[in-house]
């Protein structure tokens, strides 16, 4: 009798094991995991993508207006965004006390028909969308200085700078 209980027992006990372990060995098979992911907004802007760099031209003899091609700005941001652009001041001789006033410099930003005087405070150069393909990230500028007849010789030099910010915001200081 206690046999027959025991086997009893064994034989209901693989039956159920024959039911509830397929169940179970089928929902553990697929498993699903929910993912989120933030991209926050991105601004940014650089020169030459990435790679800050002096450019050097020389000027021939009796020429007033020069223009400073290949000079490039990448605009990677993921929002509409101005880019807004100025100088460090005038051109400033090297070895002498000459400068060439920064009146005579403005940008011209290729292919978009918008150009400007550089100034010592930030002037909005555009307004960009965001670029969908990595390769279609530059535009080019150019810079255009006329220099006035009488300059001393001399290498004069300033900084442009290219700041990029989200549309509508505060403009840069």
């Amino acid at each position: 009798m206690k046999l027959e209980k025991i086997l009893k027992f064994l034989i209901l006990f693989s039956a159920m094991m024959l039911f509830i372990l397929p169940a179970f060995a089928a929902d553990s098979s697929t498993f699903t995991q929910t993912v989120s992911v933030t991209i926050p907004e991105t601004t940014a802007v650089s020169t030459n993508y990435g790679n800050s760099s002096i450019i050097n031209v020389d000027i021939p003899h009796g020429t007033t207006k020069v223009t400073v091609n290949n000079i490039y700005f990448a605009n990677p941001s993921n929002v509409d965004t101005e880019l807004w652009i100025r100088a460090s001041g005038d051109l400033t001789g090297t070895s002498t006390a000459s400068t060439i006033s920064l009146s005579n410099m403005k940008y011209i930003i290729l292919g978009l028909g918008i150009s400007g005087e550089l100034t010592d405070h930030y002037t909005k150069a555009g307004v960009f969308k965001p670029k969908q393909e990595s390769s279609d990230l530059g535009t080019g500028v150019d810079l255009q200085i006329n220099v006035p007849y009488g300059t001393v010789p001399d290498t004069y030099k300033t900084t442009i700078y290219f700041t990029s910010i989200k549309i509508n915001s505060d403009a840069p200081v």
